[in-house]
């Protein structure tokens, strides 16, 4: 998902383009996801801090984006790194409760996610 911050469109465009990515490619993958996080606290103490380093390098890539957004005066939040903490855990979480029975589909939650995050969460411009 991350060259999607780097493609084409204003920084508020390419973050909801990447919010929509994130949680629809999660959501097809939510049974490998969900068995890849359980099965992390099994592998020995070198192959485990080599995936948490992937997972922080994803982390740390979302957050340098925000602070670039509020660097150029897109976004407007008073803590990059926190804001970026709560986007992930925000879009991250939709796989614990989505079902595809609801009302919406994953792609329309996908989008309310984007609005939400980079309207409310990040205050866009």
């Amino acid at each position: 998902m991350l060259p999607t911050l780097d493609g084409l469109g204003t920084p508020a465009e390419r973050l909801a383009a990447f919010i929509r990515r994130h949680i629809a490619w999660r959501w097809r993958r939510r049974h490998w996801i969900s068995t890849a996080h359980q099965e992390l606290r099994s592998l020995n103490p070198e192959w485990a801090a080599e995936v948490s380093g992937y997972l922080r390098d994803y982390q740390r890539a979302v957050q340098a984006f925000i602070v670039r957004g509020v660097a150029e005066g897109t976004f407007q939040v008073t803590s990059p790194r926190l804001a970026g903490i709560a986007l992930l855990d925000m879009i991250n979480g939709v796989n614990n409760w989505y079902r595809p029975e609801g009302e919406l589909s994953i792609e329309q939650i996908a989008a309310v996610y984007a609005d939400l995050a980079v309207g409310r969460l990040l205050r866009a411009s």
